[in-house]
């Protein structure tokens, strides 16, 4: 089992998708919700751990539900502030693993997928490559799950730093439309 582990080419994104299911059954269970209960009256940490949670697809219904319960003891500014911070470190997270570990996996389904068709336009169309990089802002901006996002961005040029100072705007921003909005 160990050797066919090994040699099998898509073990990062099989790991992924058994995540994905783990958390579907985690968020089943009582002590999930108590625990998400316990989160909402840490404050500032509590903040810090739902921006964390607000970047992933996995956990991102759970962190928006606490981020918007800690409106009402956290003032916003710091809210958005500490929730962005909690959400640079998540992707930081996802943008290294993506850089390292997912990087071959991606190419090899994006060939797959007509990728040769796709990477032939933006090489004729140069003022299409930048399409790439602000559809993966955009994306970690919005309320939708960073993974996406940052799988674009990973796979560009960008520096880790530019990519930190991005992310952490973008963050900001995203938290606090999601906290005005539901007010």
């Amino acid at each position: 089992m160990n050797g066919r582990w090994r040699r099998w080419k898509y073990k990062h994104l099989t790991f992924f998708l058994v995540s994905l299911v783990v958390v579907g059954l985690l968020s089943k269970l009582p002590h999930f919700h108590d625990l998400m209960h316990k989160l909402a009256q840490a404050g500032y940490w509590g903040a810090f751990i739902g921006g964390i949670l607000y970047i992933s697809s996995l956990t991102a219904a759970v962190g928006a539900l606490l981020l918007i319960s800690l409106t009402e003891t956290v003032p916003l500014m710091q809210l958005c502030l500490l929730a962005g911070l909690g959400g640079l470190v998540g992707d930081l997270l996802i943008f290294k693993f993506i850089r390292s570990e997912m990087r071959n996996e991606l190419h090899r389904l994006y060939y797959i997928l007509g990728g040769k068709f796709i990477t032939r336009l933006f090489k004729r169309n140069k003022p299409l490559s930048w399409l790439v990089p602000v559809a993966g802002a955009v994306i970690i901006a919005s309320p939708l799950p960073d993974e996406i996002g940052i799988s674009m961005l990973g796979v560009t040029k960008i520096r880790t730093i530019h990519f930190s100072v991005m992310a952490f705007v973008l963050d900001v921003v995203g938290v606090f439309a999601l906290v005005t909005l539901a007010a």
